[in-house]
């Protein structure tokens, strides 16, 4: 007696390790296909209806990867279009109190061109310097961005000066002397 050597074309409904991925179109031997596959509700037997419908499925999900892609493209222009003013804490003799983080840096973006953008996405910070500085952010889809920033300095009282007027001023808990 001979065995069938004979391959069914199916397609996947879920992930089978060693055949193939969900979606995917791919031959598999009859057996394997009547006995396992489809009772088991892992794949469909490939009729010409359901590969003009995977097909179909496939160009609609080309069709919005492009628009998303085509979407974060321009989010990236926009990023890059002009630099996010950023400011820091500097001491006398320049020395930097902490660092621009990267949810900072993206609250800033969202408060300066109204653009929202996911910290996780951003390399590059946390920024500790005063200067020019460049922020990546990686969009998703093979798209990303450098987006330039401006940190400024703002000068921070000396910590003795905040003490002296504190002890000098008189306190509202205490009674004005008569």
């Amino acid at each position: 007696m001979r065995r069938s050597h004979r391959h069914v074309p199916v397609i996947l409904d879920k992930d089978v390790e060693g055949t193939g991925f969900a979606g995917e179109l791919t031959d598999v031997r009859a057996g394997f296909a009547r006995n396992f596959l489809i009772p088991r509700g892992l794949a469909k037997a490939a009729t010409p209806k359901l590969k003009e419908q995977r097909e179909k499925d496939i160009e609609a999900a080309a069709a919005r990867r492009d628009k998303e892609t085509a979407a974060r493209e321009e989010l990236a222009a926009q990023l890059q279009a002009e630099p996010i003013g950023l400011a820091l804490k500097v001491g006398p003799g320049g020395q930097v109190f902490g660092s621009v983080t990267a949810t900072e840096f993206a609250k800033a973006v969202k408060a300066q061109r109204k653009l929202d953008v996911d910290p996780k996405q951003l390399h590059g910070v946390p920024i500790s310097s005063i200067g020019p500085a460049q922020v990546s952010a990686r969009l998703g889809l093979g798209v990303s961005a450098l987006i330039p920033a401006v940190v400024k300095g703002t000068k921070v009282a000396k910590a003795g000066a905040e003490r002296t007027k504190a002890a000098t001023a008189p306190s509202e808990k205490e009674p004005a002397e008569a």
